[in-house]
């Protein structure tokens, strides 16, 4: 999520811009899914939404593997690993800390009560669970913990991507399997931990060192990448109905289709998104602004979600995809309003945002 800041890429703004529409897209279509009859096209409308957008948190890990490491990359002098580290204390872990603590004690005056122990609170910050959205954070901080050693690893000659590719590819498989079968039985929160996003997060470190590699791709050299993608989303939300339904599919097959699709997408999506850059028009501009101001309306929208969720009712189809949409348009732009404000007060937004 971004915070302005020297050496920007304008395509990763616009990727940011459409990466928040869909996280919102996300958390607003799971509550909905819930309250529809699997027989309904409704259900059959929102799960295959609710699937697709699933691209949205791996694609904002490869946006900031990109970033990070182009940013490190084109700095002038050798990067000083002092001043990036209090850089990511300003930028993530202080407001990660505020929102963490915001965010319990919003659960413990609204959902928990106040029997709640220390070692539980605990947990929630260590595993970002404080809210269901505050994981990424968490993530973001072992992406920054570990970047030095992800760059001692890249290769620096463009040939060696291939293998460099099949490698990552090798180990997140590798990963997967302990996981399921040593893993998971004792601690079941893969989610929350980097090395289950190694594709997205071994894509961005690629593109983001070898920049000019990246500037010279054209969707002509990808578009084998298009009908993987879509092959892959398809099978995904085929595999997806089973899973809502409550029944067994076979969990190595959903996954890997998650990780084709996911990071085929996010690929496809910031070159689309390059080409945006040099268009003149309002979609760029919009796209772009909401970019900006992602981060703090990925932290807020939860909280203006809930709120939404509690005084609206859904009822008739009608009514349901009428309060849907125009509660989906009100959380953006109450969560964007309220993000523009704190950006205009810097004593706040320094720590609420991680703004310079």
């Amino acid at each position: 999520m971004a915070v302005k800041s020297a050496h920007r890429l304008p395509e990763l703004d616009l990727l940011r811009g459409i990466a928040i529409l869909a996280v919102i897209l996300i958390h607003f279509t799971g509550p909905a899914i819930r309250q529809l009859s699997l027989t309904s096209y409704a259900y059959d409308f929102y799960l295959v939404l609710n699937r697709l957008t699933q691209f949205a948190v791996p694609c904002f890990i490869f946006i900031s593997a990109f970033a990070l490491t182009y940013r490190n990359k084109t700095r002038k002098g050798l990067p000083s690993w002092r001043q990036f580290y209090r850089q990511r204390v300003n930028r993530i872990l202080i407001p990660y800390f505020l929102w963490s603590c915001f965010y319990i004690l919003y659960r413990l005056l609204c959902h928990e009560g106040t029997s709640i122990f220390l070692k539980k609170i605990i947990y929630w910050f260590v595993l970002g669970k404080s809210f269901y959205h505050l994981y990424f954070l968490v993530l973001i901080i072992q992406l920054s913990l570990l970047l030095p050693l992800f760059l001692f690893f890249i290769p620096r000659q463009h040939e060696k991507g291939l293998l460099f590719f099949v490698l990552i590819w090798g180990i997140q498989v590798g990963i997967y399997w302990i996981n399921r079968l040593f893993v998971y039985a004792h601690f079941p929160y893969p989610a929350t931990m980097l090395l289950w996003y190694l594709p997205l997060v071994g894509l961005g470190l690629w593109l983001g060192w070898h920049i000019k590699d990246w500037q010279k791709l054209s969707f002509k050299a990808l578009w084998p990448l298009i009908p993987l993608v879509i092959l892959s989303g398809y099978l995904y939300v085929q595999q997806s109905y089973p899973v809502f339904a409550g029944q067994k599919v076979n969990t190595f097959y959903y996954q890997m289709l998650w990780y084709i699709y996911v990071t085929g997408l996010s690929l496809l999506l910031l070159l689309f998104c390059r080409i945006l850059a040099y268009q003149s028009s309002w979609v760029t501009s919009f796209l772009t602004t909401l970019g900006l101001s992602s981060f703090g309306i990925y932290l807020i929208h939860p909280l203006i979600l809930e709120w939404w969720q509690r005084w609206v009712h859904f009822g008739q189809p009608l009514y349901f995809h009428l309060a849907f949409w125009a509660g989906y348009i009100l959380v953006v732009g109450f969560s964007w309003w309220l993000t523009r404000l704190i950006e205009r007060y810097p004593p706040v937004s320094k720590y609420l945002l991680g703004t310079k």
